[in-house]
């Protein structure tokens, strides 16, 4: 089942009546898993939302397209921004090189192991337990002196973050994973009861106008679906607090 196939599944109304179309074409990103039509798919469902809520207000729906190198972009907008500030650009330049201590590294034992060192207090967990400074070849050198699961387990003990790479089948037997996988792709949860909020009739603003949102999220995954809401006129505040670490130009960017 594809992505858009199981999110339509949840959706549980007839087929979208609208005309859908997808150019392009994995690869667009080097890697070996569809990010730029899984994630075509999961736009365009954002689309069938936001047209179910039109037509709600409306009675008419519109037409989507969307483009496979288009969508794989979105998942990378933060590295295409265009910063004048000196100040960010040198963060930005910081933040490249973390992510390059945040990929995969081989262990003693043959396998890989990601540490996750893109925050500073996550960074300074990790580098005590490897014993090394904050550069890549270091990194690299110290992973390389522990077995990877013994590394896991000791990331984990400090609250740190960091895994060692697993095979699907191996992940699907880990416990997360099993745990994971019998959980449904959405879930909604009741928190109280209250009268429903009758549809307005919307004739000149967007889907979501007339909605108002606080994201009290930080980083890439909340922000970016709050994000979302606001372009489909949704009212939205982002609050955080200065002892949060952040990344500047994702804020910037979300």
């Amino acid at each position: 089942m594809s992505a858009f196939e199981e999110l339509m599944a949840i959706r549980d109304l007839p087929g979208p009546p609208e005309a859908i179309k997808v150019s392009g074409v994995d690869p667009v990103l080097a890697t070996e898993f569809t990010l730029g039509r899984t994630t075509a798919e999961i736009l365009l469902a954002v689309g069938v939302a936001v047209n179910d809520l039109w037509e709600m207000q409306t009675g008419q729906r519109q037409g989507l397209q969307i483009s496979v190198e288009h969508a794989a972009a979105a998942l990378r907008s933060y590295m295409y921004l265009q910063v004048d500030d000196p100040e960010l650009k040198a963060e930005f330049m910081q933040q490249v090189g973390r992510q390059a201590i945040s990929t995969p590294h081989q262990t003693k034992d043959g396998r890989y192991l990601l540490p996750h060192m893109g925050l500073p207090h996550l960074a300074q967990k990790i580098l005590q337990i490897l014993e090394c400074k904050y550069e890549l070849d270091s990194v690299v050198a110290a992973v390389a002196r522990w077995d990877a699961l013994e590394l896991e387990n000791a990331i984990a003990e400090v609250g740190a973050c960091g895994a060692m790479v697993r095979s699907e089948g191996e992940w699907l037997q880990h416990p997360q994973g099993r745990t994971l996988q019998a959980l449904p792709v959405i879930e909604i949860t009741k928190v109280a009861d209250s009268a429903p909020e009758p549809v307005t009739q919307n004739s000149v603003g967007r889907p979501l106008s007339g909605l108002r949102v606080l994201d009290l999220t930080r980083i890439l995954a909340g922000p970016t679906c709050a994000r979302t809401l606001a372009e489909h006129g949704a009212d939205v505040l982002m609050v955080t607090a200065a002892a949060l670490p952040q990344t500047r130009y994702f804020v910037a960017d979300t």
